[in-house]
């Protein structure tokens, strides 16, 4: 997601300007006049989301233009031409000061900074999370079948997924699964080969499978990126300006001060999807596109500011090239360590959220796609099980589909509903909904785990942070105040991310170093900016049990954080602590002092047994 710098719709971060001024200057000389967006279909006039959901009347229908302006360049787009002399490259400055980096939007899809967590998404369990980046390569992002192929979900499965995603929407808002508009029609080009009818009152759902078509872009992607760009698949307050600019096309920060500055004609979210759909294939056939060749090794950026330099990246597939060409940076190890949070100065995370959130929801982004996924027959079933190892609940009883993919923790209680014939699915009740679990994933629940039995889909979504009060709460697996199976405790003035709400608005799932756990509302109150700072660790936290030595006098802090600036507690030079933590980058230790559990930073101490 972008956070444009805009006076009405502050959503978008500026970036840092690519290139020395000699080095730009050389660039715009050398860029074909046929570079200047003439290939590019018309855009279709932009229709205004609707501001509520119901109570709107119908937008106007968008007027199609009588003659669709030309799609397709008088002249095949000229190769950029090779400089006399290339640059050196016996330093970092002079490796990214090589690297192509057209500031035009017509070249670039959205050549910003993404946020850590556009829409407040949080992956649905920590270990998943990790699991799924164990697996990141910046050379193979996507294999070509999985982005260049239509067909992978269904205009109602993805009703059913905006859905699932967006429980209840922020009052005056329009979320996703209630977006409509007024489209225009497109005719088939060099690199959306379909045609679009357009229609009067159609649904995202609907834009975006119809979109899938025209170009041959994979449903899949496209969701996954509207989610980078603006967040939209998981926001519940998302304002106009995140449908107008949708997918960050044609949005370089050339504006003052590095803000946006979008290019009005294609805001509207119809142009943003079939623009970017356009663009992805493009890539693929415009000769233009060549400073990442597959097979070959190609310097890719870290982060829009060059002092971050670059690193080489072995290129392995045009799909790959193509969410480069898109969104030209590579995640560092630090935004990779960094799952879905926040990396350092140099992390950028628009690619690595590509990977992320196409792995949380739909499964490997590598092999060939699958298809919708079939229900099987299946029977009644009322038993209680507990989850024995962590693993993925789908939509359907096959490890190949790939919609309304979830991660369930080890440990979870689950209700049965049915069973597959085969006996080897279990349809099961989540915060989501039903399920479909392999059976080999769950065994028969103990009576002490069968308290902690989850609620049956009646959840929603929730995005606050909040402070834990008093001396501290228990956390559960359960919204439950008999479910003591792996309980946790919270110190008093802990900060944590909420998750999820239960129904009746008494519990709140939060994340904690143990992961997941339920945490009744009346011992949590809101935090401030500054405490909001201070986020306690999304799981991962490992066990300490050894004695430690501060080396010089620091603040014990409530959060595992740098920026984290609330402490009560003063951690004196030469004091012994208590380790009973350590973070999963192994920089922090969690210890024991007199006001609860507080975390330090783990150079600040010395080990002493």
């Amino acid at each position: 997601m972008r956070r444009i710098k805009n006076p009405l719709h502050p959503a978008r971060r500026g970036r840092a300007v690519f290139g020395m001024a000699v080095i730009a200057a050389l660039w715009a000389a050398m860029l074909p006049s046929t570079a200047l967006g003439q290939a590019e279909p018309g855009p279709t006039p932009t229709a205004t989301p609707e501001a509520t959901i119901a109570s709107t009347p119908t937008p106007t229908p968008t007027p199609t233009p009588s003659v669709e302006p030309t799609l397709e360049p008088t002249a095949e787009p000229t190769p950029t031409p090779t400089p006399s002399a290339e640059p050196t490259l016996d330093s970092t400055a002079a490796q990214v000061s090589g690297i192509p980096t057209p500031e035009n939007g017509d070249y670039i899809g959205s050549n910003t900074v993404d946020e850590a967590d556009p829409g407040d998404y949080s992956a649905s369990d920590t270990s998943l999370r990790a699991m799924s980046l164990s697996g990141f390569r910046p050379g193979n992002l996507i294999s070509d079948a999985k982005m260049y192929t239509s067909g992978t979900m269904t205009a109602s499965q993805l009703q059913s997924f905006f859905e699932q995603k967006v429980k209840n929407c922020q009052s005056g808002y329009t979320c996703l699964k209630d977006f409509r508009m007024d489209t225009a029609s497109k005719s088939p080009n060099s690199y959306c080969t379909n045609s679009y009818q357009g229609a009067r009152n159609e649904s995202a759902a609907r834009i975006i499978a119809k979109v899938s078509k025209a170009c041959n872009v994979s449903e899949k992607v496209l969701v996954v990126m509207l989610q980078k760009e603006q967040g939209l698949i998981t926001h519940v307050w998302p304002s106009d300006w995140r449908y107008d600019t949708a997918m960050g096309y044609a949005c370089p920060d050339t504006g003052p001060g590095n803000s946006a500055n979008c290019d009005s004609k294609y805001f509207g979210f119809q142009n943003q999807m079939y623009m970017a759909a356009y663009q992805l294939q493009r890539y693929t056939k415009d000769s233009y596109f060549s400073w990442y060749p597959v097979g070959k090794s190609s310097q890719v950026l870290w982060h829009p500011n060059q002092s971050c330099g670059s690193g080489s990246v072995k290129i392995e597939n045009a799909a790959t090239a193509a969410l480069y060409y898109y969104t030209p940076y590579q995640p560092n190890a630090a935004a990779l360590r960094a799952g879905y949070g926040t990396g350092d100065s140099c992390s950028s995370y628009g690619n690595r959220n590509f990977y992320n959130y196409y792995t949380d929801w739909f499964g490997s982004t590598r092999g060939e796609p699958r298809a919708a996924c079939d229900s099987r027959p299946s029977s009644d079933a009322r038993l209680v099980y507990t989850v024995i190892d962590t693993t993925k609940v789908r939509d359907a009883p096959d490890a190949r589909c790939g919609s309304g993919v979830e991660g369930i923790s080890e440990g979870t209680t689950v209700q049965a509903v049915s069973i597959t014939e085969t006996r080897d699915w279990l349809e099961v009740w989540t915060g989501n909904g039903r399920k479909w679990i392999p059976r080999n994933a769950v065994d028969y629940a103990t009576s002490e785990e069968e308290l902690c039995i989850q609620a049956k889909g009646n959840v929603r979504d929730a995005s606050y942070a909040f402070v834990v009060t008093g001396s501290g709460t228990t956390a559960r697996t359960a919204p439950r105040d008999d479910c003591a199976v792996e309980s946790s405790e919270l110190a008093g003035g802990y900060v944590v991310q909420a998750i999820k709400a239960s129904g009746s608005g008494l519990w709140v799932l939060v994340q904690t170093g143990a992961g997941h756990r339920w945490v009744a509302r009346s011992d949590l109150r809101l935090s401030t900016s500054t405490e909001r700072q201070c986020l306690a660790p999304n799981g991962g936290v490992g066990p300490a049990v050894k004695l430690y030595r501060v080396l010089t006098t620091v603040p014990g802090l409530v959060g595992p954080r740098d920026n984290c600036a609330v402490s009560d507690v003063e951690l004196r030079r030469g004091a012994i602590l208590q380790a009973t933590g350590i973070s999963g980058s192994r920089l922090w230790l969690e210890v024991e002092t007199s006001a609860g559990n507080r975390w330090v930073r783990r150079a600040d101490v010395v080990k002493i047994n």
